[in-house]
């Protein structure tokens, strides 16, 4: 079995574009490979419920999603005045740089509803354990350096407060404290953290953006195999993709994920099929080969042992 590592990036109610992938990951048998996840905000949030290998569980809880259990209903209002019009771009990754550095112990929106979600959704004893590890990407204030954090054999409190701190974006969340140190939005610094599953030692990775035009640098990782499933259409931006956690929204994200990873797996499993059946023609011809030189090898003794006899009757 070939070892495969996967990453699902950052970007808010844009993950639910993550599970429809997860779907046709099982539909291909993806799924049983993929031996590590690592993720950034909500993608981290996606990557533990697959190390938790429960498909259905992250289905329904993006199926059901409402607004309010993730965000206020005037945050894009509030946004839009704290940091302007114009800092609503495509990312996240610019607009708040260099807020975030001011950010300190001061959030504006509650963490609870999330908090419902992990605690009713996730096995949170099961992640720790599970034999799927997963990384959470998370960054550090004021530093701004980002930290992969595994969530194997942390403790429950640590995992929760690595999943809070890794999507709490900042100026609506409060950092999260973790080992008296606080923690924000890994998208700041690293929204597609191939880094831990390289480190570790996977060089089969696939990649599942959020957004088409985010790029990272194949330079840095020289011998990976590297398979990115990017959205074919724009699945939102900033107001309208990541802050959008609408049932309708997710449910179109989750079907074209879905659509976009059966675009792109299908080629590759016609090929691996083919590659398959040729491999198993060659099998065969290699030992019908074998079967008939044996055959061959089995004859030419009987003839010989009956040259010999008719020569023994001619004497």
């Amino acid at each position: 079995m070939t070892e495969v590592g996967l990453v699902l990036a950052g970007g808010g109610g844009k993950g639910a574009y993550h599970i429809g992938v997860w779907k046709a990951f099982n539909e291909y048998g993806i799924s049983d490979n993929i031996c590590a996840v690592s993720g950034t905000s909500v993608g981290a949030l996606n990557a533990a419920l697959f190390s938790q290998g429960d498909y259905r569980t992250a289905e329904a809880i993006w199926s059901n999603i409402e607004p309010n259990q993730i965000l206020s209903i005037d945050t894009t209002q509030y946004i839009s005045k704290v940091i302007g019009s114009n800092y609503l771009a495509n990312s996240i990754t610019n607009p708040l740089i260099k807020l975030a550095k001011k950010v300190s112990k001061t959030g504006v929106f509650s963490r609870s509803g999330m908090l419902e979600i992990i605690n009713q959704y996730m096995n949170i004893n099961y992640i720790s354990k599970s034999i799927i590890p997963c990384y959470a990407t998370c960054c550090k204030i004021p530093s701004l350096k980002e930290t992969y954090f595994s969530l194997k054999g942390e403790s429950e409190k640590n995992i929760i407060s690595i999943l809070l701190a890794t999507s709490a974006l900042p100026l609506v969340f409060e950092p999260e404290e973790i080992n008296g140190d606080f923690y924000v939005d890994g998208g700041i610094k690293d929204n597609i953290p191939i880094e831990p599953l390289y480190k570790t030692g996977y060089r089969n990775i696939i990649v599942v953006h959020c957004n088409p035009d985010e790029l990272f640098s194949y330079d840095s990782y020289p011998d990976a195999n590297i398979i990115e499933i990017v959205p074919s259409q724009s699945i939102g931006k900033f107001v309208n993709g990541t802050l959008d956690f609408t049932r309708q929204g997710s449910l179109y994200r989750m079907k074209q994920g879905y659509e976009d990873a059966i675009r792109i797996l299908q080629p590759i499993y016609k090929m691996g099929k083919w590659n398959q059946h040729r491999q198993k023609t060659i099998s065969k011809f290699i030992k019908d080969e074998s079967t008939f030189q044996e055959k061959r090898s089995e004859s030419m003794k009987k003839r010989h042992v009956l040259h010999n006899e008719i020569d023994q009757f001619l004497k």
